[in-house]
């Protein structure tokens, strides 16, 4: 018998910024891209989640300018994480 793998949000968020700092939209837009298939998220998911990860230190956000000169939150992991 095999068991299967459970995926939490703020895991499978740690996963993604762990290579880059992203965006909250980059966040949903990977998570609908590439694990569609085995794992659901949504906006209302994702953002209390990042909410939370930035209160307890895992992550911290930095505004930047894009291209279009709106200012965005890009969401980086803290790599000295406890």
């Amino acid at each position: 018998m095999t068991r299967g793998l459970i995926l939490n949000t703020q895991d499978v968020i740690l996963g993604l910024l762990m290579k880059e700092s992203l965006t909250g939209y980059q966040i949903k837009q990977l998570l609908e891209n590439v694990f569609s298939n085995f794992y659901s998220s949504s906006y209302g998911i994702i953002y209390p989640t990042l909410a939370r990860m930035e209160k307890e230190g895992f992550i911290t956000k930095e505004n930047v300018l894009q291209e279009n000169e709106r200012l965005r939150n890009k969401i980086c992991t803290n790599m000295l994480m406890r």
